[in-house]
């Protein structure tokens, strides 16, 4: 019986550690730093910088670069995405990665990532998740999707007909299956999560 009342406080406590963890906090960059960070990551220039700690006040600075958008998918914009620091002395950033810009209904824009497909096949499967409904409860679909997504192929649980993916988000996500009779496509949610990526199953 104790057992059974611990875990809940284990698990909680596990939890806030975690939490604690990975805590970011928003740091300043001077001018000169700023400059520096877009001439590293951004050739072109750059829309985007949030500079981070992973302790208050510490030296060791993470700048998240989104770069001005450099080509189009369709009608929509294609921009570079990728992560610079100090750790060595002088700005280094991570290899990065492209994101189409996808605008949500309610306005807002969302940076798609594809996984093992190409952006049309990204871009058609989140807009057709936005046409479902997400159960237990009907929810709507931009609950889960916001920030920075990736789309995910998943393995099929019916048949190959129908086709299952991820769209894995910086704040939770959905999965969304596919079935394409005819070549007309079709779309449904088997549920969503919210939190960060690596939950989905």
């Amino acid at each position: 019986m104790r057992i059974h009342f611990l875990l809940p406080l284990v698990l909680g406590l596990h939890a806030i550690q975690a939490r604690a963890a990975v805590a970011r906090f928003p740091a300043g960059l001077s001018v000169q730093d700023r400059n520096l960070v877009i001439k590293a990551a951004c050739p072109a220039g750059a829309d985007r910088l949030s500079a981070v700690t992973r302790e208050r006040g510490a030296r060791l600075v993470e700048v998240d670069v989104q770069c001005t958008p450099s080509r189009l998918e369709g009608s929509l914009p294609v921009a570079h995405h990728t992560t610079c620091s100090n750790g060595k002395g002088a700005w280094h950033c991570q290899e990065g990665y492209d994101a189409v810009q996808m605008p949500m209904p309610d306005s807002s824009v969302v940076a798609v990532t594809p996984r093992g497909m190409d952006f049309r096949t990204a871009i058609e499967l989140v807009t057709g998740a936005l046409t479902t409904t997400v159960p237990p409860f009907h929810d709507s679909p931009r609950k889960f999707l916001a920030g920075s997504c990736q789309v995910l192929r998943r393995k099929a649980v019916y048949s190959e007909e129908f086709q299952r993916y991820s769209i894995e988000c910086s704040s939770g996500g959905m999965f969304v299956t596919r079935v394409c009779p005819g070549g007309h496509c079709s779309y449904f949610s088997e549920g969503g999560w919210q939190g960060p990526r690596g939950t989905a199953e």
